[in-house]
C-alpha cells in the first residue's frame, strides 16, 4: 500500500552535498516504488521538482531570559508547518539532520497523527549546536524512530540518557556502485594508470575536510616521492585559503583545485588515482569515500566517525586524524608499493559493494511499514 511520506531537511538544497545527494536519492526511490512523496527544505527551493514544499522554520534560541523549555516556537513558523501539514497528512514524517527544527514536528506528531523519524548524519549529533545540545536527549527519546549512518554514530545517540536501543537504526549511507566502478561495464580494479603518482580527494573546502593537513602531508610525501601530485576536488570558503597554504609550502605545479565537477568528472579523476585521500577531522559515513573505493581506488583515510566500519578487511590504510606526519607514511607506502596499491585497489572494490545505495533506500522503506504496523 502506497505510504505518504514527508521528508524535511534543513541543508541547502541546492549545495551538492553528500547529505542532500542521499536524500534525492532516497525520495526519488520511494517515488520509484509508488509513495506519495512530499519534498520539504528549509530552502532554498530547486525550481525542478513537482510539489517541492520550502518551509524555513526558526526556532527562538535558549538563554537566560527566555529558557529554552519556555516557548521557543516562532509563531509564523509553527502556522506555516501546521498548515502543510494539515494539507498532506503525512503517515511518516522523516526529519533529516537532528536540528532544532526538529521541535517543531516532535510537538505537532499527537495532532496530527504520524510517526516521526530523525535521521542524523554525523556532525549534528557529534557536533550539535551549543545552544541546543541539552535538548538532544528529548528529541531523541520523543522521536518514534532514529537512524544512524554508522555503528559509531548509534553509540553516540544511545549515550545520550532515555534513548530506547530499539529505536535506533543503523542505515549506512549507499552509493550506485554501477557508475562509481574502476572502469566501464564494472571492471574490476587494472594497473595504475601511467604517469606521474595523484592522490585525488573529494570534498568541501571546509576546516572539517582537514585538507590543511592534507596538503602539509603532501610537502612530506613529495621528499621521498618528488613528482607526487594532489588533486582536490570540491569547493567552499577555503578555495583561497588552500591555494596560498600550497604556495608557501613549494607546492606550486604540484595541487590542483578544479572546484566543483560533475559526478563524471569526479568519476573520471577517481579511475586515474594512484591513491585516494581523506583527511577529515570529522565524519559520519562519507560518500566521497565510498564512491572512491568503488572505483578501486586505495584509500588513506583518517580513523574518525564511521570511516573505520568502511575502510575494513584491509580495504585501505587507517591514520590518526590531526597528523599530517602518518598521513604522509601511510600514501607514501601506497605510492611506492604497487602491490600493496593494487591489493587494497581490489579490497576497497569488494567492499565498497556493500553500501549500495538500493540497499539503503528499500532499508528506510522497511522502517515506515514497521512504525505503521506497530
Amino acid at each position: 500500500m502506497p505510504l505518504r511520506v514527508l521528508v524535511y531537511s534543513v541543508v541547502d538544497r541546492l549545495d551538492p552535498g553528500g547529505a542532500q545527494i542521499v536524500i534525492s536519492r532516497l525520495l526519488a526511490s520511494l517515488r520509484r516504488r509508488g509513495h506519495v512523496v512530499t519534498e520539504a527544505w528549509s530552502g532554498p527551493a530547486s525550481g525542478s521538482v513537482p510539489g517541492e514544499w520550502v518551509c524555513p522554520l526558526y526556532v527562538r534560541p535558549p538563554s537566560d531570559a527566555a529558557p529554552a523549555r519556555a516557548r521557543p516556537y516562532h509563531l509564523p513558523s509553527l502556522f506555516r508547518l501546521a498548515a502543510g501539514l494539515l494539507r498532506r497528512r503525512p503517515q511518516i514524517v522523516n526529519v533529516h539532520f537532528v536540528s532544532e527544527q526538529a521541535l517543531y514536528f516532535l510537538r505537532l506528531n499527537g495532532l496530527f497523527g504520524y510517526k516521526t523519524v530523525l535521521s542524523a548524519h554525523g556532525t549534528d549529533i557529534l557536533k550539535p549546536a551549543p545552544a541546543w545540545r541539552d535538548l538532544l536527549p528529548e528529541f531523541l527519546g520523543r522521536a518514534d524512530a532514529v537512524t544512524v549512518v554508522s555503528r559509531n554514530l548509534a553509540d553516540r545517540v544511545l549515550s545520550y540518557p532515555g534513548v530506547d536501543p530499539a529505536k535506533v537504526h543503523v542505515i549506512p549511507n549507499g552509493i550506485d556502485c554501477g557508475f562509481w566502478s574502476p572502469g566501464e561495464g564494472g571492471a574490476p580494479p587494472g594497473p595504475p594508470t601511467p604517469g606521474p603518482p595523484t592522490i585525488v580527494a573529494v570534498g568541501r573546502l571546509e576546516p572539517v575536510k582537514g585538507f590543511d593537513l592534507l596538503l602539509q602531508a603532501l610537502a612530506a610525501v613529495r621528499r621521498v616521492v618528488p613528482d607526487a601530485r594532489l588533486c582536490i576536488v570540491g569547493d567552499g570558503r577555503l578555495a583561497g585559503e588552500l591555494a596560498a597554504q600550497a604556495r608557501a609550502l613549494g607546492l606550486d605545479g604540484a595541487v590542483e583545485l578544479p572546484g566543483r565537477l560533475e559526478r563524471e568528472g569526479v568519476r573520471d579523476r577517481l579511475r586515474r588515482a594512484s591513491a585516494f585521500a581523506l583527511s577529515s577531522r570529522s565524519e559520519g559515513m562519507p560518500l566521497a569515500l565510498l564512491e572512491a573505493m568503488a572505483c578501486g581506488v586505495p584509500p588513506v583515510a583518517t580513523r574518525v566517525g564511521g570511516v573505520p566500519e568502511v575502510v575494513a578487511d584491509d580495504a585501505g590504510l587507517l591514520v590518526p586524524p590531526e597528523d599530517a606526519g602518518a598521513l604522509a607514511d601511510a600514501l607514501v607506502r601506497v605510492l611506492r608499493d604497487p602491490d600493496l596499491a593494487a591489493g587494497l585497489g581490489r579490497a576497497a572494490h569488494r567492499r565498497a559493494q556493500a553500501f549500495s545505495s538500493a540497499s539503503s533506500e528499500a532499508a528506510y522503506e522497511r522502517l515506515y511499514e514497521a512504525l505503521l504496523r506497530d
